[in-house]
């Protein structure tokens, strides 16, 4: 929804250029579409892409890891400062405008690829981002906070 942001020009540029080295590619971009629509079309597709311009990952992300789809978005320049061990994990496909091409290219081309990064992704997401998961981690939390139970590092804030 914010082409600007997102960088999607970069994504109809990286298409389009493997279009003409022969590749068969199916573009759907979804703007202004209802979720029940954006799900639908996220489990039928074979890659997800988000965002190529600023770093991090939301829930889009999450939503296409969770329904084992490889997902392209951009994840570095994080500062070293916030990658927890769970984030060093994570299967995202970092991409930025200057690799999309190559990292559309690797994924179209490699199926097992796609299948081993939308098996990671789904538990990545299990284990890091579901209810049990984050109600985990806040039970952790609530006893340190309430009986000075110790953190893990990985709930520790980064310094």
């Amino acid at each position: 929804n914010h082409r600007q942001i997102n960088g999607t020009r970069h994504l109809e540029d990286a298409v389009s250029q493997l279009r003409d080295e022969g590749l068969k590619i199916d573009l759907r971009i979804l703007e202004r579409r209802r979720n029940e629509e954006i799900r639908t079309a996220m489990h039928a597709a074979d890659i997800v892409a988000d965002q190529f311009l600023d770093p991090g990952y939301g829930l889009f992300p999450l939503e296409a890891m969770a329904v084992g789809k490889p997902m392209l978005t951009r994840m570095s320049p994080i500062p070293d400062e916030p990658w927890t061990e769970a984030l060093r994990e994570c299967p995202l496909v970092d991409t930025n405008p200057e690799n999309l091409r190559d990292q559309l290219r690797r994924l179209i081309t490699n199926p097992q690829m796609r299948r081993e990064l939308g098996e990671a992704g789904r538990e990545f997401v299990v284990n890091n981002h579901s209810y049990a998961a984050v109600g985990r981690d806040w039970e952790l939390v609530i006893e340190h906070a309430w009986r000075g139970a110790p953190l893990p590092d990985r709930l520790k804030p980064s310094r």
